[in-house]
């Protein structure tokens, strides 16, 4: 039996996710029409942000690239506003989950990310109508405690704290 294995230190993590990123880069040099490889390449890149400098360029300009190449499609505004919010470009990130929900309403995750974005914009309104919406499409969606814990949290910390009881419960 081998003994578990220690928790990853931030110096290992860092490694392991520039030795990722440049696999990726080459990837998508060499494919440049590899969609998914786009979208991993920025994903990572944008959860890497916090040790590698200039990784939500890179990620702001691999959604870019997917939606150069799937326009049509959600997957690059969606990404695009995560790398927006990540930059703190809120007003940004709003108008790139716009577009992404747009491209499909039933996207859940995306109206999420909308409504977090509004919030972050100051504008309860539209982030009350988001989840209104959200619980429309499914009412299961927004009973997940983690989705209600972060949006409860972030309600509070913006200086909505009624909204945050008032948004979590369903309408009669």
């Amino acid at each position: 039996r081998l003994p578990a294995s220690p928790t990853a230190t931030d110096a290992q993590l860092r490694s392991a996710a520039e030795l990722a990123i440049a696999e990726l880069r080459r990837t998508t040099t060499a494919d440049p029409s590899n969609v998914r490889g786009w979208l991993v390449f920025g994903e990572l890149s944008r959860l890497a942000a916090r040790w590698l400098p200039g990784a939500l360029g890179e990620t702001e300009a691999a959604a870019q690239q997917v939606i150069a190449l799937a326009p049509r499609r959600y997957h690059g505004y969606f990404a695009l506003g995560r790398a927006q919010m990540s930059a703190g470009r809120t007003a940004d990130g709003v108008a790139s989950f716009q577009r992404a929900v747009a491209l499909n309403p039933w996207f859940l995750g995306g109206r999420y990310n909308l409504a977090v974005a509004h919030v972050m914009n100051r504008d309860l309104p539209a982030a009350q109508a988001e989840i209104e919406v959200i619980r429309r499409l499914d009412p299961a969606f927004l009973a997940q405690p983690e989705y209600q814990q972060k949006l409860r949290d972030l309600l509070t910390q913006e200086g909505f704290r009624e909204a945050a009881e008032e948004l979590m419960t369903p309408a009669p």
